[in-house]
């Protein structure tokens, strides 16, 4: 491939994506009060604060997994089923159990 060719090339490439925005630009101009209409009205903040809910509860109970299952392998490795046993049921203790395994929740 000449140097002229790549040139033509490249200038041509450049014009392609000149065009494409010029025509971008446009289209969204003359649809811009549409697209105010459609941003103002149209966002449902209900449901949008639903899911970003469900998104933290659903990181939280997945964190929560996280550290009753690194609990119990500590509990289990040291071979206190009791104290596992107790965690389970008893959320004070299950706290004081956390600590002292230095499981951060």
């Amino acid at each position: 491939m000449t140097e002229a060719t790549k040139n033509s090339t490249m200038d041509n490439s450049s014009n392609v994506k000149r065009n494409f925005k010029a025509r971008l630009f446009e289209m969204l101009y003359r649809q811009k009060p549409e697209l105010i209409k459609v941003s103002i009205y149209e966002f449902d903040e209900a449901k949008y604060t639903k899911l970003v809910r469900e998104e933290g509860r659903l990181e939280g109970f997945s964190e929560g997994e996280d550290s009753m299952a690194k609990l119990a392998e500590f509990l289990l490795s040291e071979n206190r089923l009791e104290d596992f046993k107790e965690a389970l049921a008893d959320k004070e203790k299950r706290t004081r159990l956390f600590q002292e395994a230095g499981i951060k929740r």
